[in-house]
């Protein structure tokens, strides 16, 4: 899964939740401020006070637009950054001098709260128009080492703690994106009985859940392993097959245990085992393998990259968990033809039963009909068959019949 897109996917819900705190907390901090100011009545500094009011109403509105306009907050996140950066801006103009730790902590809330609805590029928008237009008002605060201090500090605050944000809520998604990744195939695949269709869905939920360079799905068959998907920089190669002796999916098969490798550039730590490439004519930097085990199948799931450490631990547990559900799924696609076809055999003598003679009699009958043909029907019978079951048994009857 590719980070930074949390924005395209992230739910309402969870927008709301990590809003909230942020939109309360900073409008009763302007709210005391404007409190204060009122109660000073010596300070005369009267301007605050309207524009405080304006800020609030700025906010509660701001918040409302989004929560319930939450879908439409990638139109909505551009004008957003804007007014919010403007607003801050003109907020350390109005403040007075000795509230500057109050302009700064606003700073911070605002550009988090534009980073959790807009994304990282609409918050660094917010926040240089946040300082272009306090550098504006205030050009002469610089003149000194204390005045560059105190213009800096709410921006290395405010990108701080808007990049921990953005992260936990990347990794956050990640983890739900997992999840609904496992619960979306393993929805999907329990309905495929077919082969064909189950890998289709194994490859779209590894380019959706995925980010590797190449991937492939193996099946051990006559002693080799058989790639029945693979693809390796976008291009699918068909039919291809692998030794189990000596490479490393031998050794997760072999051993039924998963591997994760996130630097190949190191020499590989198990003893026998070397690097095989296949597909492209260039060598995996980072590797993961997970063994497929059923009832009637016995293979592995593996991805590569051609960077080191591009898995890491949470990699490896999903395509462990996606490999239960594979195993399952691949199993079933083997064993239903199985099963279809002992619906068709008589359970004794293993020939073709009744139903499915009366099935393809009448393919065959309207087939024949079809071409205005003839069908000839050859039957067989055993004279005096009941005497042999009451004479030896019925026992002797089946072996007979056999």
């Amino acid at each position: 899964m590719r980070a930074g897109k949390h924005l395209s996917t992230i739910t309402p819900n969870f927008i709301r939740r990590c809003l909230l705190p942020v939109s309360v907390a900073s409008i009763c901090i302007v709210a005391a401020v404007m409190v204060q100011n009122a109660l000073n009545r010596s300070s005369g500094d009267f301007s605050f006070i309207a524009y405080g009011s304006a800020l609030i109403l700025f906010m509660v509105i701001n918040h409302l637009l989004i929560v319930r306009a939450i879908d439409f907050r990638k139109t909505y996140g551009a004008l957003n950054s804007i007014s919010s950066g403007i607003g801050l801006g003109l907020l350390t103009y109005f403040l007075p001098d000795h509230l500057d730790p109050v302009s700064q902590l606003l700073i911070v809330f605002g550009v988090v709260a534009v980073a959790i609805v807009s994304g990282r590029s609409l918050a660094y928008l917010s926040l240089l128009l946040t300082l272009a237009v306090s550098l504006l008002l205030q050009r002469s605060s610089l003149s000194t080492m204390t005045g560059v201090i105190e213009y800096a500090t709410p921006l290395a605050i405010s990108i701080i703690v808007m990049e921990a944000l953005l992260h936990s809520m990347d990794a956050t998604h990640q983890h739900l994106h997992r999840l609904e990744t496992i619960n979306r195939l393993s929805r999907q695949i329990t309905l495929s009985l077919e082969t064909e269709q189950t890998l289709s869905l194994i490859n779209a939920t590894f380019q959706d859940a995925l980010e590797a360079d190449t991937y492939f799905v193996g099946i051990v068959k006559e002693n080799e392993l058989h790639l029945d998907l693979f693809y390796d920089d976008g291009e699918y190669f068909h039919e291809r097959r692998v030794p189990l002796i000596g490479t490393l999916s031998g050794w997760v098969i072999r051993n039924q245990k998963p591997l994760l490798l996130p630097d190949l550039c190191q020499e590989v730590p198990l003893e026998g085992v070397g690097l095989f490439v296949i597909g492209r004519e260039k060598a995996s930097l980072s590797w993961i393998g997970v063994p497929l085990k059923g009832e009637n199948v016995n293979g592995i799931i593996a991805l590569g990259s051609y960077t080191p450490n591009a898995f890491d631990q949470p990699d490896l547990e999903l395509l462990s968990t996606l490999a239960e559900y594979v195993s399952l799924a691949l199993d079933n696609t083997i064993r239903h033809p199985q099963v279809e076809e002992q619906t068709r055999l008589d359970s004794l003598t293993g020939v073709y039963n009744h139903g499915h003679f009366l099935k393809r009699l009448e393919e065959q009958a309207e087939a024949t009909f079809s071409r205005h043909a003839s069908l000839s029907l050859i039957m067989l019978d055993i004279d005096f068959f009941k005497e042999y079951n009451d004479s030896f048994g019925h026992l002797v009857g089946d072996r007979i019949l056999t």
